[in-house]
């Protein structure tokens, strides 16, 4: 079975509702993964996935074979928010490395190319 395919309407409201989440003051910060053992921290990719692709969050934090279903669930949210595997590791860095909150990763999503 292959990756859902979004329309860019589809891909644009994704993108209001994972900024909409970011924005929501609802979701702990963490960095280096999707989100920790409990799912009470997430990175900005971790929030996009229990919003957008809840099975594949519960998935990733509770299968057996933790590398591919963390794996599913960033595809996941790539494919749900039309992000580029570049773009995605943009969004990782900004969480991870550059320390970015939550409110100016959502300047990023906002910033992004209209999906087409």
């Amino acid at each position: 079975m292959g990756e859902r395919t979004y329309t860019a309407e589809e891909i644009k409201e994704n993108r209001r509702m994972w900024v909409e989440a970011l924005e929501s003051g609802n979701w702990t910060q963490r960095r280096g993964s999707l989100f920790n053992a409990t799912r009470t921290g997430h990175c900005c990719l971790g929030v996009a996935c229990e919003v957008l692709a809840p099975a594949a969050a519960s998935a990733a934090a509770y299968d057996a074979d933790a590398a591919a279903a963390h794996t599913a669930a960033y595809a996941a949210v790539r494919a749900a928010c039309g992000l580029t595997p570049p773009e995605t590791r943009i969004f990782i860095a900004a969480n991870d490395e550059d320390l970015l909150t939550f409110a100016e990763i959502a300047q990023m999503v906002r910033a992004l190319p209209e999906p087409v």
